[in-house]
């Protein structure tokens, strides 16, 4: 590959690598402010942080991808870029930021579930239940590795600093698939399908969530209206 290859390579694959972290954990921090019952202070301060944080991390990738050098491979028919050099502080900051993000978000996940659980006689519903262990065990996780990312930046060799970079991108993507089909599937265990779509079970595996509670409520406006007992 020319040095303008690597160099296009490198400034997509950095483009997208971010804009796909970002994507995923603004899915994750709506989860968290969901569970917080979208709490008045929170719907103004996590989005703040949201926007903070992540514009922080694209002026980073920004600055990291413009730091980068390549050079003439010393292999004849060298298939692939050889990276020179480039801004190990910088990249060091875009972990150690998303560490942080990653931390708030574990924190916040965690005192919901104390208060959630700490009561006994009145749990949480199990779609609310599910939602906190799935969040604080995936968010223990990410910060795990971004701990480990920014370790190995700064203990190990230049050549290993990418080591567990894509590892952490493909766990993020993974756990933010699942947090869909998770709550997803824990939506229908508490879901009545009207009768007329009993029949259809295409309508039914596809069609909306209906949850007992709105039903329940909506028959009883409209047994109200017709004047029959409540």
């Amino acid at each position: 590959m020319s040095l303008n290859e690597c160099y296009l390579a490198y400034r997509s694959a950095g483009w997208v690598f971010i804009i796909g972290f970002s994507v995923a954990e603004a899915i994750l921090t709506i989860r968290t402010w969901a569970v917080w019952h979208c709490h008045r202070i929170l719907s103004i301060t996590i989005p703040l942080f949201y926007v903070a944080c992540w514009s922080a991390s694209f002026a980073l990738m920004g600055i990291f991808l413009n730091s980068m050098r390549f050079g003439t491979p010393p292999i004849q028919n060298f298939q692939g870029c050889l990276v020179t050099a480039d801004d190990p502080i910088v990249r060091s900051w875009y972990w150690i930021l998303l560490m942080i993000y990653e931390g708030v978000m574990l924190l916040l996940m965690a005192v919901r579930a104390y208060s959630e659980f700490r009561d006994v006689h009145a749990p949480p519903s199990q779609l609310l239940a599910g939602i906190l262990k799935d969040g604080i065990l995936y968010y223990l996780y990410l910060f795990v590795i971004s701990v480990i990312n920014v370790v190995i930046i700064h203990v190990l060799h230049h050549d290993y600093a990418n080591l567990f970079a894509f590892f952490e991108r493909v766990i993020h993507t993974i756990l933010t698939g699942r947090v869909i089909i998770n709550i997803r599937s824990q939506a229908r265990k508490d879901v009545l399908v009207a009768t007329d779509l009993v029949g259809d079970l295409s309508a039914v595996a596809t069609g909306p969530i209906r949850f007992r509670s709105q039903l329940c409520s909506r028959d009883s406006e409209e047994r109200g209206k017709d004047g029959a007992p409540l």
